[in-house]
C-alpha cells in the first residue's frame, strides 16, 4: 500500500517517485520499505491495525516519504539527482 501511495499524485503536487527514472523505481522501492521499516514501523502499524489509510496516517506517511525523498541518492542523470 505504501509503495502505491508513494506512486500516485496528490492534491496539489506529484507523486515522490515522478522525477526519478524507470531504473530508479525499484531501488527506490526497496530502500523507501526499509526506511519505513526502521523509522517509522507507528505508521505503517496504523495502517495494518485500520486495514486502511486514515486521513491523520495519510498525513504522517506523506511527512515520511518526504523525509525519505531527502535522503533517496537516485542514480546519475535521474532528474532529480544532484547531477543535473
Amino acid at each position: 500500500m505504501v509503495s502505491i501511495y508513494s506512486c500516485t499524485p496528490q492534491e496539489a503536487r506529484p507523486s515522490w517517485v515522478r522525477d526519478y527514472a524507470v531504473e530508479d523505481l525499484g531501488r527506490y522501492e526497496k530502500e523507501m520499505l526499509e526506511h519505513m521499516r526502521t523509522n517509522h514501523g507507528d505508521v505503517l502499524k496504523a495502517i495494518q491495525d485500520a486495514g486502511k489509510l486514515e486521513e491523520d496516517t495519510a498525513s504522517r506517511l506523506a511527512a515520511a516519504l518526504d523525509e525519505f525523498g531527502k535522503v533517496f541518492q537516485p542514480s546519475a542523470g535521474s532528474a532529480g539527482s544532484e547531477a543535473d
